[in-house]
């Protein structure tokens, strides 16, 4: 006995052109304040156990550029 196989009708689907999806987040309800979150001794903490890892991980470790100077700061922040 052969078994029938009803066939699904085909889809359609219409693309409009006009139609923009929101940007990330927008959904989302931001932070009340421009505070910043969390503990920085934490945050250093974690970091420099992160390049002890990677230190490990690499057999070496990587050198981190020197701190911006009050001067380049000034400079960087004139072009914002």
């Amino acid at each position: 006995m052969a078994a029938s196989f009803r066939q699904k009708p085909p889809i359609l689907h219409v693309i409009d052109e006009e139609f923009v999806p929101p940007d990330r987040g927008d959904e989302q309800e931001g932070p009340e304040s421009a505070v910043p979150a969390g503990d920085p001794d934490e945050a250093v903490r974690l970091f420099h156990h992160y390049r002890r890892l990677m230190a490990q991980i690499l057999g070496y470790e990587e050198e981190l550029p020197e701190p911006a100077s009050e001067e380049g700061l000034a400079a960087v922040e004139e072009e914002l």
